[in-house]
């Protein structure tokens, strides 16, 4: 059996940032809700703070982990033990991502996913560089061929100055130029929707329209047209600096971005403040999804994310391959990754009296792939290997049974939920022709 090993003390300390502000919970709900003395109330929330310190350091010491016989094994629990085990050879990915605060301490989070669809995300730990590259050599002692695990190490180099067989092995980069594009045609469309229906609303508000509000208006604009001028333009004002703050996030969070090949597997690498690592083996990539909002559909320009487990599955992640690339080169790049996602098939559409609403709708299959596109303002295509399809169905309403169209809803494997997987619009005859070539093999 290996020797057991632990965190990083770093886990402690994060922990005790939390218990802090815990602690200074409970010191105010002692002073405010319970009208207590100041002595009583930081009596019980030094006890909360020495109590919940106290836990993280037995938390830190109990949870271990060690690789024996092709078997990962994770302990955690102070007062109800728990064993994880991981079979090496169902290792998905093996990903880091280092915050500003774990490059201080010379710390990172690995984080180690499976192929299992009911687990997204099995197993996350916090360990300095040295520690991380042994414990991945610890899982290439064993047979773990299937997944290339070996190919994945974080040493692989990634810098073009230092290394030419890194400059060979990078398939893409995205230079300050295009990191610019990207970043201005990803926008704060919630933000700036949410701002203009509450500035209408406030317009509609009949309070605001009486004759005292009307006649403060007209005093304003005689005494100071300027200012007056300047309100008027705050929302605007807002608006833009609301994009610029969205503008300088997205060029941070994908800063520096590469996918560099390495065998069997892509190394995908960004950030500034927070560096975030991602290694994808190329046979657990089940579907490519080629995105556009309507930005990039005038500039002819798209964003191909993958479904993939392990990549996406945290809040609030995309799992971007390529984050901005022209239409022309999408093909040159399916063929050197994912020449079976390459499909120039016939593709069906809808019938012609619906041509607008369902402009992009198209459906099309292949013995490899499952080819769906939908959407107009943020138009979408996802292209599914037929070995990961687990079923597909249709919904038709009344309206749509008298057009004969129908909506097909498609579930696969390593599915995210923001995946198109829902095509409107498509005939019942298209439905049955795709059925009886999935399942009945005709």
């Amino acid at each position: 059996m290996e020797n057991s090993n632990k965190n990083s003390f770093f886990t402690v300390l994060k922990d005790s940032i939390q218990n802090i502000r815990d602690a200074i919970f409970v010191l105010t709900f002692f002073l405010i809700f319970l009208h207590s003395k100041l002595s009583t109330a930081i009596l019980f929330a030094s006890l909360d703070l020495i109590v919940s310190v106290i836990y993280s350091i037995f938390k830190w010491m109990y949870n271990t982990f060690y690789v024996n016989e092709n078997i990962l094994y994770y302990n955690t629990g102070v007062f109800f033990k728990k064993q994880m085990k991981i079979p090496c050879e169902n290792i998905a990915t093996i990903d880091t991502e280092q915050t500003f605060f774990q490059k201080i301490f010379k710390v990172k989070t690995i984080k180690i996913d499976t192929n299992s669809s009911g687990n997204d995300e099995e197993l996350r730990l916090v360990l300095s560089d040295k520690n991380i590259n042994e414990f991945k050599n610890s899982l290439t002692k064993y047979d773990t061929s299937s997944n290339d695990v070996s190919c994945i190490n974080d040493s692989t180099p990634t810098d073009n100055s230092n290394n030419n067989i890194a400059d060979e092995n990078i398939i893409y980069s995205m230079d300050k130029n295009k990191l610019l594009k990207f970043a201005s045609l990803k926008g704060s469309k919630v933000l700036m929707i949410t701002i203009i229906l509450y500035i209408l609303k406030q317009i509609n508000n009949k309070d605001m329209l009486n004759d005292n509000n009307i006649n403060y208006i007209s005093n304003t604009i005689k005494k100071s047209p300027l200012l007056f001028i300047l309100v008027l333009l705050a929302p605007i004002l807002i608006l833009v600096l609301l994009k610029l703050i969205s503008i300088i996030y997205y060029y941070a969070k994908f800063y520096d971005f590469k996918v560099i090949r390495n065998s069997n597997n892509l190394k995908i690498s960004f950030g500034s403040f927070t560096k975030k690592s991602y290694n994808i083996n190329l046979n657990n990539v089940h579907s490519v999804k080629i995105n556009q909002n309507l930005g990039q559909q005038l500039l002819k320009t798209a964003t191909i994310n993958v479904s993939s487990f392990g990549y996406g599955d945290e809040d609030k992640e995309e799992a971007i391959l390529i984050p901005h690339i022209h239409e022309d080169e999408i093909n040159d790049l399916l063929e050197i990754l994912f020449e079976k996602f390459i499909y120039n098939g016939e593709k069906f559409r809808i019938s012609k009296n619906c041509k607008l609403r369902y402009k992009n709708a198209r459906i099309g299959y292949n013995k490899n792939v499952l080819y769906l596109s939908g959407g107009i303002l943020r138009k979408k295509i996802n292209i599914i290997t037929i070995e990961c399809i687990d079923d597909i169905t249709y919904k038709q309403y009344f309206f749509q049974r008298k057009r004969d169209l129908l909506k097909i809803v498609v579930n696969y494997k390593a599915m995210k939920a923001s995946d198109l997987n829902v095509v409107k619009g498509l005939s019942k005859k298209h439905f049955k022709e795709l059925e009886r070539f999935l399942f009945l093999n005709e």
